[in-house]
């Protein structure tokens, strides 16, 4: 004997396909992974988020604190990008997929903390 669907599963069901189709609409375009060269050579690893529509649009460069990545930013990011900001999300030098001159951020000096300002400079000649 078979049985049919009840009209509450055909209601899950229907519920999921829509929820599922309005993610889709609203994502917006892709988000881009680059590496930038700041002027003294370090490779700034970075994440590129499209505004939902095109054209010139505000932009934001988000910072990661100390011993994080750009990563943390991912869903402030495409939060912002969905109310039509660009958004670019950087790993600071010594950082996640960035250029490590050092062992690790806790050996870093005052010049290693002044070099950073280089890195935001390559982010925001990116965007």
């Amino acid at each position: 004997m078979k049985h049919s669907p009840s009209p509450l599963r055909w209601g899950l069901a229907t519920l999921v396909v829509v929820a599922v189709a309005v993610s889709l609409a609203t994502a917006g375009p892709p988000s881009k992974e680059v590496v930038l060269r700041a002027v003294d050579g370090a490779g700034i690893a970075v994440t590129y988020y499209p505004p939902k529509s095109p054209g010139q649009k505000p932009s934001v460069i988000l910072l990661h604190m100390l011993d994080r990545t750009r990563s943390d930013w991912a869903d402030f990011a495409l939060a912002l990008a969905q109310t039509g900001y660009a958004v670019l999300a950087i790993d600071l030098r010594g950082h996640g997929e960035s250029t490590r001159d050092v062992g690790s951020v806790r050996e870093f000096g005052r010049a290693d903390f002044r070099a950073m300002v280089r890195d935001v400079e390559a982010a925001h000649e990116y965007l």
